[in-house]
């Protein structure tokens, strides 16, 4: 079916991948801040306008993993007047953007081509951001733009015609002005460049307020270059961001909860597929089908119009307790009832599937032994996605509280929950919701509907009317772990 990590797919990605969720569509109109829950796909989309750039000679992109270089180190070596983490985003956006130019080779018969690439090559140690060659920033090493000043007035009216060194960070309004002014030339109106940020939730500590800065910052200069900087050009700067963060950074200042509205593509795979829309429909069943088309195909193994019936035996069957005839279920709404309705959780459940001596189509009860192996992975994979809001001492208490919730042979009532966070000395309103927030519980009406929170169906008060549930893949992790 496929990696979990789209890392590791690479080439292959360009096999699988599909625009379900419309991304694509949004960032033409305007929207540049990819937001999901991890697992989601969203390094997928950056994956795969890495790979297709290598084969369109139309796409030009380079992608930015914010860990990999230490920026609180970097803006040390700015002055204090200057705007210290815009200086330096800017900085890797501009030298980026020079490097997809020069790379294009669109222009390389103009002089303004000519005076980049010379620019680029005089001053290598400070711009190729690419090798993350950032020592030579960190000991304030003035770059050389001489070949630019001679041809682009934007340097000659703020340094003179016989200034050709500045710090880096001087240099970024002018070298702003002439990165815009190639990219509109006709050259380069059917190409398109991308420099994306990825990977914004490594390292990020909701509970530091110079990560929330850092972030927002950042948002605050893509959203300049987007809309002004870039705004006669085929140029956008993309940010890749997990959902639980992008949430709470709303409010954070005045003015984002109105760039976020405009400018966020949301991956929501749920969202995607209508309420009560029939399995055919789904987005979610259609990723898994197609990938497993590709993968009969590669094994020669026949299937019909819906692989997945060639991959797990179409209908499961749950005995009740009155000893009446079985109630019957469709195979892949059963599987997903143990997921996040991620395509990461469909994946991870039959990763290890080659490793098994089974016969397909896969059975009920060999489907649920890859379940519970399961299970301690997405255990693992929701305790480290909590790690930017909570200490590991409080996310084990957070998991001992689910882990007693699951023992009741019934469901919790709201004053069970909350006196079994009271007893491990948690927060109570807040711990509650957070549980809420990331699914972990979930909470029930009196018709025995539920509400997850990823299917957008919020239940903002009367807390006391729902009974709560623990998801079931983390209740089958505390039943095979105790």
């Amino acid at each position: 079916m496929g990696k979990t990590d789209s890392e590791s797919e690479n080439q292959d990605l360009l096999k699988f991948f599909r625009d379900y969720a419309g991304v694509f569509n949004d960032i033409n109109q305007g929207r540049f801040i990819i937001t999901g829950r991890k697992g989601a796909g969203k390094s997928a989309y950056a994956v795969y306008l890495q790979e297709k750039a290598k084969k369109d000679e139309t796409i030009w992109c380079d992608r930015v993993k914010s860990y990999e270089f230490d920026l609180e180190k970097i803006i040390q070596e700015i002055p204090e007047g200057q705007v210290r983490f815009e200086a330096f985003y800017e900085w890797v956006i501009l030298t980026k953007l020079s490097k997809l130019v020069i790379d294009s080779e669109l222009g390389k018969y103009t002089g303004e081509y000519r005076a980049l690439e010379q620019f680029y090559r005089h001053n290598s140690g400070i711009v190729d951001i690419d090798k993350y060659v950032i020592t030579e920033v960190l000991t304030n090493k003035e770059v050389n733009f001489a070949p630019l000043n001679s041809r682009f007035g934007f340097f000659s009216r703020i340094f003179g015609y016989k200034q050709t060194k500045a710090k880096f960070y001087q240099l970024i309004k002018p070298l702003k002005e002439t990165i815009a002014s190639i990219l509109e030339k006709p050259v380069y109106k059917e190409a398109s460049f991308y420099v994306i940020f990825d990977d914004l939730d490594i390292k990020f500590d909701y509970n530091n307020d110079v990560d929330k800065t850092m972030i927002m910052d950042l948002i605050r200069i893509a959203k300049d270059y987007n809309t002004d900087v870039l705004r006669n050009t085929n140029a956008r700067i993309l940010l890749f961001l997990r959902d639980d963060i992008s949430d709470r950074l709303v409010g954070v200042e005045s003015d984002t909860n109105k760039t976020f509205t405009s400018a966020i593509s949301v991956i929501n795979w749920y969202a995607m597929d209508q309420i009560n829309r029939e399995d055919a429909e789904c987005h979610l069943k259609s990723f898994v089908n197609d990938r497993l088309r590709i993968a009969f195909d590669n094994m020669k193994i026949p299937y019909g119009d819906d692989p997945w019936n060639n991959f797990v035996e179409e209908e499961f069957k749950y005995l009740n307790i009155r000893n009446e005839s079985p109630k019957i279920k469709n195979s892949f709404k059963a599987v997903l009832d143990y997921t996040f309705y991620l395509p990461r959780d469909i994946m991870s459940i039959f990763m290890d599937i080659g490793k098994c001596n089974w016969k397909l189509p896969l059975k009920q009860e060999q489907v649920y032994t890859l379940l519970r192996n399961y299970s301690k992975l997405k255990r693992n994979e929701v305790y480290d996605e909590l790690k930017y809001l909570l200490s590991p001492e409080d996310r084990d208490k957070v998991f001992n509280i689910l882990e007693v919730l699951s023992n009741n042979e019934t469901n919790s009532s709201y004053e069970e929950v909350l006196t079994t966070i009271q007893f491990y000395g948690m927060p109570q309103i807040s711990t509650f919701k957070l549980m809420l927030d990331y699914s972990l519980l979930v909470p029930v009406d009196k018709t025995g509907r539920y509400y997850f929170n990823y299917r957008e169906q919020e239940i903002s008060k009367h807390f006391e009317n729902f009974t709560y549930k623990v998801h079931r893949i983390l209740k089958m992790y505390f039943s095979a772990n105790t």
